[in-house]
């Protein structure tokens, strides 16, 4: 049973919007739906999606942002200059849409589906954590293939490393949110965001 909820929600629905026999338009409601399937797990196990988190695994996390959001302000403003702040010089009205929307109806549902359930349903099947959290960042970073683009996919790869590690550290959704969020965020504001997202 889990084995085809695997194969379904994590290989065959992505593999249909990246062979575009489901038109990317759904992409955010597919991933509502999902999400609402996460909950209903995660609530019937007892696992509180709000649970709060430490001050100083906070603290850890936005250090660890600063420094890696450094790298990825040079690296853009080598690789993607005519991007550099791109999206808050040409549509302020559309960035701060981003800023406020996306931590909750993108980063929070993610972080839902792919480390609350995730960690739920699959983690048993692993007695390597290492190994857990490797296939869980590749799941995470091959979904987005339907961006179609390998930059939305490395990048992911690296997030989903960062973000499945302090979910398991913290067993706080809301932290791994909050730290998607300010990558998911960051990444928008400094020009990347036409890799993972070609609405604006």
């Amino acid at each position: 049973m889990r084995c085809a909820e695997f194969f379904i929600i994590f290989l065959l629905v992505p593999a249909l919007f990246v062979l575009e026999i489901l038109p990317k338009s759904y992409m955010f409601l597919t991933l509502w739906v999902g999400c609402f399937y996460a909950l209903y797990h995660t609530k019937k196990n007892g696992i509180k999606i709000l649970k709060g988190f430490k001050f100083d695994e906070f603290k850890f996390i936005f250090k660890r942002f600063l420094i890696l959001a450094l790298f990825l302000a040079i690296f853009t403003w080598i690789f993607e200059r005519n991007s550099f702040l791109s999206l808050p010089k040409q549509r302020l009205d559309i960035w701060l849409l981003v800023m406020i929307l996306y931590p909750i109806f993108s980063a929070f549902f993610q972080e839902i589906l792919f480390r609350a359930f995730f960690t739920l349903r699959y983690k048993a099947f692993f007695k390597n954590q290492n190994l857990f959290i490797f296939i869980n960042a590749l799941i995470f970073g091959l979904v987005h293939l339907l961006f179609g683009n390998f930059i939305a996919v490395i990048f992911s790869f690296f997030g989903g490393i960062l973000f499945i590690k302090t979910y398991l550290k913290s067993n706080s959704t809301l932290l791994s949110s909050i730290e998607h969020a300010l990558y998911g965020n960051f990444i928008f504001t400094i020009g990347l965001g036409h890799y993972f997202y070609h609405g604006y």
